[in-house]
């Protein structure tokens, strides 16, 4: 299983257990809307919160296509991926990695040029473990699920240089990097970096009506300009003080750091997220994701001398939309009967 497809599996699982409880949380809920329709999505946000099950079916679409002329090899590169399954929310459990139980059939492909890969796996989370089938086989794997987060963090830290991996001592660890002044006033300007402010940057408007699941759906879509927040005057400002904080952190990251301005500029694009909300029960019942976002280097690449002009834009893709249903009608996952419990390395492996 050690495949980019089985991360992409994983990392489906842990969207579908997050996209719910985010749906249902923002600081913008009635940013453009009238009266009425802020008193819809803020009720409907409210209700979602609350929800103790429900059954999930999701599609996922990823591609990026045009990178090839600048990296020498795949075009283009597409995940694909759908599931669905029932999940149960226990709130009031004591411990935190037993609170959401589910059950989840995922089926999808990843494609790289001659590099494709296809196939499916089952994954139950039950009572903080969380099983995972062989595919071929059809035997089931458990593990500690909070041993797996671990495992997962550990790797994440060390691939980063965090803990578990570098040193928190010196001017290269932590410590250092918390008595920069650079560093120090890098954080202090990104907590007072409010994007909702950008003017152009996030619109929301409630969209046409549709009749879906059995009643009358209400949506509101937000937009996020991407290109009318990466050029503002507050984004570069910020940019340019994330560049002399690592210059100043680390030499060798100068160089880096000052090209990330100049990419701000040259990516144009949007992405949309629009929840469906029930006019008769009041829950959200659909939320989708989507993003369309180009990076034109070809500007660059001419100032480097190079044959620029002729370089397409690298065009990213994505597209995620969940489906909520049987809300607080959805039975219990159970776990799979004769599953082997080993350590959380094995169920990544």
């Amino acid at each position: 299983m050690k495949s980019r497809l089985f991360a992409l599996f994983m990392l489906l699982i842990m969207i579908a257990v997050l996209v719910p409880a985010a749906s249902a949380q923002t600081d913008v809920t009635c940013l453009g809307l009238n009266g009425d329709d802020c008193a819809i999505i803020t009720a409907a946000n409210e209700n979602t919160a609350k929800i103790q099950s429900f059954t999930q079916a999701f599609t996922f679409d990823f591609s990026v296509s045009g990178a090839g002329a600048m990296t020498g090899g795949t075009d283009g590169v597409s995940l694909k991926a759908n599931g669905s399954g029932p999940f149960v929310i226990d709130a009031a459990a004591a411990d935190p990695s037993a609170m959401v139980s589910m059950a989840m059939d995922i089926t999808g492909s990843a494609d790289a040029g001659s590099d494709n890969q296809s196939g499916s796996i089952s994954v139950r989370i039950v009572d903080g473990i969380i099983y995972v089938s062989d595919p071929k086989t059809g035997e089931w794997k458990g593990a500690k699920l909070a041993d797996l987060l671990s495992s997962v963090t550990d790797q994440m830290g060390a691939m980063t240089g965090g803990a578990g991996g570098a040193s928190t001592s010196g001017t290269g660890g932590a410590a250092g990097l918390a008595s920069n002044p650079a560093v120090m006033g890098l954080a202090s300007a990104a907590m007072a970096f409010d994007p909702v402010k950008i003017p152009g940057f996030l619109t929301q408007t409630r969209e046409a009506d549709a009749d879906m699941m059995g009643q009358k759906m209400v949506a509101f879509n937000y937009t996020a300009d991407i290109g009318a927040l990466l050029t503002s005057p507050e984004f570069q400002k910020l940019m340019s003080q994330a560049t002399t904080a690592a210059t100043q952190a680390d030499p060798q990251a100068a160089q880096m750091a000052m090209m990330v301005p100049m990419l701000a500029t040259m990516a144009t694009g949007n992405f949309n997220y629009t929840r469906w909300v029930g006019a008769d029960d009041g829950f959200i019942h659909r939320i989708v994701f989507a993003g369309d976002i180009n990076l034109d280097l070809s500007a660059m690449m001419g100032a480097s001398g190079s044959s620029g002009a002729q370089m397409p834009p690298i065009n990213m893709k994505l597209n995620l939309t969940v489906d909520l249903s049987e809300i607080n009608n959805t039975a219990a996952p159970v776990a799979p009967e004769g599953a082997t419990i080993v350590p959380a390395s094995e169920i990544m492996g």
